[in-house]
């Protein structure tokens, strides 16, 4: 990323770009480089099985005190499996 453009204002200017509302995105992660964007309330977000448990915990307690708890999954499955899950989570597996 350039200095000073976070992920979360990066996947926003995608979606400008491409017409496509925030309830409609998911940001997946699993490292501290993506807490911004999962704790940003602006994306659904899957914080996937192999992130630390450090950041599981952050992040619980960050959406807790910004209200975006429905916002966010926490996963079981590691890596893709994680996203999987976290997009069946979220319905997008209903045509």
């Amino acid at each position: 990323m350039p200095e000073g453009i976070s992920k979360t204002s990066a996947v926003r200017h995608l979606m400008v770009r491409v017409g496509t509302p925030g309830i409609r995105v998911i940001y997946a992660g699993d490292s501290g480089n993506d807490r911004h964007p999962l704790a940003s309330g602006v994306f659904w977000g899957v914080l996937v099985g192999n992130a630390p448990e450090d950041l599981r915990e952050d992040l619980r307690r960050t959406i807790r005190q910004r209200g975006f708890e429905e916002r966010v999954y926490f996963a079981s499955a590691p890596y893709a499996a994680g996203v999987l899950e976290g997009c069946r989570w979220f319905g997008l597996d209903k045509g």
